[in-house]
């Protein structure tokens, strides 16, 4: 989401300011963490959706099976077995655009990946949960000790619940809205999986013609149902990234390649050494988690989550977010007003 480095006006306090009024209503949450001490934290402990960052998790275990020769990075993967899990028209163009890169019908393993983090296709990301496996996947939580992390999902076949319920129940939009307010998480949980094994037989789901139901009321449903976790969580696995020493040189190497994907312009290159990032987000919800070591050693890691944000609230992020990040990574007078 950042681009470090970008011209920016001198509006990086007002950002502050925002976040300051919306932390009585736990609807944000921010830690900014530098050389291992914590100069800012709010709400550290708030459960809030994750949208697209929680990926990262795909992303370190697929590093894991690497290390463990479980897998290779350069086995090649049918874009027919990527395409059973694409929901058209529902992603904002990330799958198609990461397509748009690809030639031929076949794509390293690895590639794949670096879809999933750089561009968020969920349909790669939805492949390469079933491709590690969902139990492994999850069991990172427990391997970075994030103590408030909600089990991952299908992302592509939460999308079709909806019109499935509709569906099963002959209910109106009304009450298919409804009845999905109404499911428990283990219920929209189970509905998920179902669809997403279903997707795996595309000629026969494809028959069934479901369509996502994508009024604002249902994306907020869905939006709602999205795994979450706290601030607390995702620092500490931005530290796990930035501290890189887990792994061998070969998959470190590798894991660097797909969460390092943004390239600072020239003059910041000067002094970043590592910077890697995913965010994520819906109508209602922005998160993004940004780890950086600049040519000095110093280590920062930035976790920012918001929930039900208005269109206007959502824009002001989205234009003011990378100021306040440029700032922070830069500006030691600033840093401190922080503390």
């Amino acid at each position: 989401m950042i681009g470090v480095g970008r011209t920016y006006a001198e509006n990086y306090d007002t950002m502050l300011e925002f976040i300051d009024a919306k932390k009585g209503s736990k609807e944000v949450a921010l830690i900014i963490q530098r050389n291992g001490e914590r100069i800012y934290s709010t709400n550290e402990d708030v459960a809030l959706p994750l949208a697209s960052m929680a990926k990262i998790l795909v992303a370190i275990e697929y590093a894991n099976q690497l290390e463990s020769g479980k897998i290779k990075k350069d086995e090649l993967v049918p874009l027919s077995e990527l395409e059973k899990y694409y929901v058209p028209h529902t992603d904002g163009g990330a799958h198609p655009d990461w397509l748009d890169k690809i030639k031929g019908n076949h794509v390293p393993l690895s590639e794949v990946v670096k879809g999933m983090i750089r561009y968020s296709s969920n349909a790669n990301t939805d492949y390469l949960l079933t491709r590690l496996g969902f139990d492994n996947v999850n069991a990172v939580r427990d391997q970075l000790g994030l103590t408030n992390h909600d089990e991952l999902a299908p992302f592509g076949a939460s999308l079709y619940v909806s019109n499935v319920v509709q569906r099963a129940y002959q209910l109106s939009e009304e009450d298919t809205l409804e009845h999905m307010r109404r499911l428990s998480k283990e219920e929209y949980s189970a509905y998920t999986h179902k669809i997403h094994k279903a997707m795996s037989n595309p000629e026969t789901f494809k028959k069934r013609n479901f369509a996502p139901l994508l009024s604002m009321d249902f994306q907020r449903v869905w939006s709602d149902r999205l795994p979450a976790a706290t601030a607390n969580d995702y620092i500490k696995v931005m530290t796990f990234l930035n501290e890189k020493n887990t792994y061998s040189p070969t998959t470190q190497k590798e894991l660097d390649e797909v969460m390092e994907w943004l390239i600072p312009d020239q003059e910041n290159h000067e002094w970043i050494t590592h910077l890697g990032t995913k965010g994520g987000s819906t109508e209602f919800v922005l998160t993004d988690s940004v780890y950086v070591t600049d040519k000095q050693g110093n280590k920062t890691e930035i976790v920012l989550l918001t929930n039900d944000l208005t269109p206007y609230e959502s824009n002001f992020l989205h234009e003011n977010w990378d100021n306040f990040l440029f700032e922070t990574l830069t500006n030691e007078s600033f840093r401190n007003t922080l503390k």
